[in-house]
C-alpha cells in the first residue's frame, strides 16, 4: 500500500512539474525544436512548419508569463507607495 501511495505521489509530482513547464512555454519550445529538427532531416515541410509554430507559441507563453510577473510586482509597488502599512 505504501508503494502505491508513493507511486501516486510521484505521478502527481510529475504532472505538476509538466504543467508548470507547459505554462511557462518550455514544453512547447522543446516540442517545436524537435519537430523542426525531424522535419528538416526528413524533408517534411509540414512537420518543420509545425515546429516553428510550436516554438513561437512557447516563446509567446514565456513572454506572457514574464509580463504577468512584472505586472504583479508593479501592482505591489503601487500598493506599497499608496499604503506602506498594507505590505504583505
Amino acid at each position: 500500500m505504501k508503494r502505491l501511495i508513493g507511486l501516486g505521489l510521484s505521478v502527481v509530482g510529475a504532472v505538476a512539474i509538466f504543467e508548470y513547464l507547459r505554462r511557462k512555454g518550455i514544453v512547447d519550445q522543446v516540442k517545436g525544436e524537435v519537430k523542426r529538427f525531424v522535419g528538416n532531416v526528413t524533408d517534411n515541410e509540414q512537420l518543420e512548419t509545425e515546429g516553428v509554430i510550436d516554438t513561437v507559441k512557447g516563446k509567446t507563453l514565456k513572454v506572457v508569463d514574464e509580463v504577468k510577473h512584472v505586472a504583479k510586482e508593479a501592482i505591489a509597488d503601487i500598493n506599497e507607495a499608496v499604503d506602506p502599512k498594507s505590505v504583505n
